[in-house]
């Protein structure tokens, strides 16, 4: 048995931004494709960079505050201040990029993402290219392949309502 790999559990279909990308390219984005970061490319597609929705909030909350308000600011107001100042993706994206490749496991993007505190992780193949994103549900589904299935283990399948003992399949606070 083989363990999961990457490139058996990523998408492939990244929504991806350019550098040069302006704030409102970004946030359009984010919203449009329903995904709270995007990896940021340069001109050979290479990733530089991720931007996410904790970096663009600061720019949407602190827009239109004095420039000098920023310069004498303290703690983590100063912080989000500073991240407000960007425009382009260059500017508010979060660098360098976490990355893995397509061939490491999912162990190993888990314990990377855990490592670094990240939600998910842009996957590089060749000279740094984008090839895909895995992100932590990602991982949680290839823990449900049979490749992950261990010896001992019951195959893996959806609760019914039945085997629930709750009268709910699922309600937000339970």
């Amino acid at each position: 048995m083989r363990p999961v790999r990457v490139r058996d559990v990523m998408t492939d279909m990244v929504v991806a931004v350019r550098e040069q990308a302006g704030y409102r390219e970004i946030v359009d984005a984010l919203v449009w494709y329903g995904v709270s970061a995007v990896p940021v490319i340069d001109a050979d597609d290479r990733v530089v960079g991720v931007v996410s929705e904790t970096d663009v909030v600061p720019k949407m909350v602190f827009d239109g505050d004095d420039p000098r308000a920023r310069l004498f600011g303290r703690g983590r107001r100063r912080t989000a201040n500073h991240d407000a100042s960007g425009d382009t993706a260059a500017e508010l994206m979060s660098s360098p990029a976490v990355t893995i490749g397509p061939d490491a496991s999912i162990v190993e993007a888990a314990r990377l993402m855990e490592a670094e505190s990240i939600k998910r992780l842009p996957v590089v193949g060749d000279e740094g290219r984008l090839a895909g994103i895995v992100s932590r549900r990602d991982l949680l589904r290839g823990c449900l392949m049979p490749d992950a299935v261990t010896a001992g283990d019951e195959p893996r399948r959806r609760p019914d309502v039945a085997d629930r003992s709750s009268r709910y399949i699922f309600e937000a606070g339970l």
